[in-house]
């Protein structure tokens, strides 16, 4: 009966843990070889308005896309992505997270990557914020691969953010305005003549 007991209870702490969000959870959609794409929110957001899914990947040019659940607490987000860029065609890639699929969300926090392609105008810097008040992050600026695969990785713990790209930091952060329940991924880039392939997003939770 003791051991019952006992049983009965390691069976709910770890009942309890999964629940919390511990199991060590995690979601994850291939661009390159999943077709079905209906389940992710597609935003406008500027000219030429273009997203395509091929076996490169998932292209967007002006939309952005949002993943179909929302995340609480702890997280990892991974984000692979191909460039093909030089100094004359070069692409913003944008990655986040997000507390709604909408234009204006809440809270979002987020990498951005712009003018990639270019070393003498590329920039890789953080932001957080709501629709009115942003809060621009300027850290490291690691290295990338203008023709080829590339990495970026966002962590949530508690309230720190922080991210890589290709393993080295840009920065890492205690948020001032980003304190959502529910955070959403969200990818969007724009081509200035060079192409981003985003071939895979995974979700650790």
């Amino acid at each position: 009966m003791r051991r019952y007991k006992m049983l009965c209870a390691i069976a709910a702490i770890v009942l309890m843990a999964s629940l919390a969000g511990c199991g060590g959870d995690s979601w994850s959609f291939d661009f390159k070889k999943e077709t079905d794409v209906d389940a992710f929110s597609k935003l406008m957001i500027c000219p030429p308005f273009y997203w395509d899914r091929s076996i490169l990947g998932l292209e967007l040019d002006g939309y952005a896309f949002s993943g179909p659940y929302y995340y609480m607490g702890d997280l990892t987000m991974t984000v692979k992505f191909n460039l093909e860029t030089d100094s004359s065609n070069t692409v913003d890639v944008k990655l986040g997270l997000f507390s709604a699929s909408s234009l204006l969300p809440e809270d979002f926090v987020g990498v951005y990557c712009l003018k990639l392609g270019d070393d003498a105008s590329d920039n890789v810097y953080m932001a957080e914020g709501t629709d009115t008040d942003i809060r621009l992050v300027s850290g490291n600026q690691p290295s990338y691969n203008k023709k080829g695969t590339n990495t970026i990785k966002i962590v949530r713990k508690g309230d720190n953010y922080s991210a890589t790209l290709n393993g080295a930091l840009i920065a890492s952060f205690d948020a001032v305005y980003c304190f959502p329940e529910e955070l959403y991924p969200w990818m969007l880039s724009s081509s200035y003549g060079g192409k981003a392939y985003i071939t895979s997003i995974k979700v650790e939770y």
